[in-house]
């Protein structure tokens, strides 16, 4: 099956815009509770930090769809190879996303004190 060119382009810029988003999540939850001034800005500007979290991740998420769609367009024979490694790179940083702030957490309530 040929996948055609809008497809593929917006395939590939939302697999890489989601990882970008992991990663700002990881890595905006990891320093909210370590400097608590930003947690405290996430609530007055939000309302709940959480909601903050979530509006800034999907602005960072629509903003690089929207930049990761410039990118240039593979031969038709590479666009399969092409989403694999943008899927196996979402699944990576999802995955270390996840263990980083599992462990952050076991830290925090465990070994800090």
């Amino acid at each position: 099956m040929e996948l055609s060119h809008i497809r593929f382009t917006i395939i590939r810029a939302t697999t890489y815009a989601a990882a970008l988003a992991v990663a700002f999540v990881t890595g905006i939850t990891v320093t909210a509770d370590l400097y608590l001034p930003l947690k405290d800005w996430l609530k007055l500007t939000f309302s709940h930090h959480w909601v903050g979290k979530g509006v800034l991740a999907a602005a960072v998420f629509i903003v690089a769809t929207a930049v990761f769609s410039l990118l240039p367009v593979p031969a038709d024979e590479l666009k399969a190879k092409t989403l694999a490694q943008s899927t196996r790179k979402l699944v990576i940083v999802s995955l270390g996303g996840t263990l980083v702030i599992i462990l952050f957490f076991i830290y925090e309530a465990f070994l800090k004190h």
